[in-house]
């Protein structure tokens, strides 16, 4: 699956492209880890008087973490948070393919 057809899977109420309403985030988790991405960053976004604000509270940067810890964020991170802390509207999600990630990681090694 490529990434632009699953953002479109979860994109409402014409909400611009990696945004994701808080109550489809963890099915949009899954569906990311299952399809080969790797979730980099989430931020945390209120609509406050029709604009979409950042929430500085709710930001969350992997990508300098290893792709082998990609379980580990997923399960002891993201998901916790959005069952039990998230309190944003919507969140933005940066993801990329596994298989690049594996091709940055091993050029950033050399």
């Amino acid at each position: 699956m490529q990434e632009n057809i699953l953002f479109k899977k979860y994109q409402k109420n014409n909400l611009p492209e990696g945004y994701i309403k808080k109550a489809d985030c963890i099915n949009f988790i899954n569906e990311a880890v299952n399809n080969g991405f790797f979730i980099i960053g989430v931020e945390g976004l209120c609509r406050k008087q029709g604009n979409i604000e950042p929430n500085f509270d709710e930001i969350f940067d992997f990508s300098n973490a290893k792709i082998e810890n990609k379980e580990t964020i997923v399960n002891d991170i993201l998901k916790p948070f959005f069952l039990f802390k998230a309190k944003s509207d919507i969140y933005d999600f940066t993801i990329i393919k596994t298989r690049c990630a594996f091709r940055e990681l091993k050029k950033n090694s050399l």
